[in-house]
């Protein structure tokens, strides 16, 4: 049985010496593990520990160069969506805000929704429906507004347009053609 020894470059490959016979390299996302070829039909309990290490070592190794493969990949690829995301930030109006649903519903076209702060109360609005909402944090108030759109729809949809002013029916009329039940 041939012995293995460590090579010390810094892939952390495993390779056989000089002139061992039996050997079987095992390459795999740049890292080798010299495997030992049991010629013999008749295992020994020391060829078994001896496999089972080697089998542990490609393991680690494989997982090792994975990790690495994954970092040295993603890192650059993280790096740039962050700083799109900074561009986004800095481009971004804090202001505005659009939201894609509310309770019961989802938007076909995304609904603007103004965002101020009145001496640390947020309030939020949407100005095509002439409806607004109040909260302690930004996201607060937005949940509020949220709230009140799907009171909102609902009533607007059970209500028979001869009963709804001029504005109510632009409103139902609105909501109709943007959000859809859930």
């Amino acid at each position: 049985m041939a012995t293995l020894a460590r090579d010390e470059a810094p892939h952390g490959a495993w390779v056989a010496p000089e002139g061992a016979s039996g050997i079987r390299v095992i390459e795999y996302a740049g890292w080798r593990a010299a495997a030992v070829a049991m010629s013999t039909k008749q295992r020994s309990p020391l060829q078994d520990v001896v496999g089972r290490d080697l089998a542990e070592s490609v393991a680690a190794a494989v997982t090792a160069s994975l990790s690495r493969t994954l970092v040295l990949t993603m890192v650059p690829r993280i790096t740039e969506l962050e700083r799109k995301l900074q561009d986004l930030q800095a481009t971004a109006d804090p202001g505005n805000v659009m939201i894609n649903e509310f309770p019961g519903y989802r938007l076909l076209t995304p609904l603007q929704v103004k965002l101020s702060d009145d001496d640390g109360v947020f309030i939020a609005r949407a100005p095509e429906l002439d409806l607004w909402a109040d909260g302690a944090s930004r996201g607060e108030a937005i949940e509020e507004l949220k709230g009140s759109l799907a009171s909102l729809a609902t009533d607007l949809a059970a209500t028979p347009d001869a009963r709804l002013g001029p504005r109510p029916q632009l409103w139902k009329a609105l909501l109709a053609r943007v959000a859809q039940r859930v």
